[in-house]
């Protein structure tokens, strides 16, 4: 029989607590990279590490903008 290593963190126990988790405004890129890291040593869903990637890459350019534009963006 093929067990599933156990899931730890709450953001990564269903969908919805990882979305309510990277979608707060107070989750930083460091939060992000914690959480891929999480779940690459867990059981790796490449769903979850895929929308993990996704909001990582969105924060990256959002403050990518802010260093070369300012705060007017």
């Amino acid at each position: 029989m093929i067990t599933k290593k156990p899931v730890t963190n709450p953001a990564l126990k269903t969908w919805i607590a990882l979305n309510d988790v990277l979608m707060a405004p107070e989750t930083t890129e460091a939060d992000i990279e914690k959480l891929w890291k999480a779940e690459m040593l867990g059981r790796a869903r490449r769903v979850f590490l895929k929308r993990i990637r996704s909001r990582h890459n969105r924060l990256r350019f959002i403050r990518e903008q802010r260093e070369l534009f300012g705060d007017n963006q």
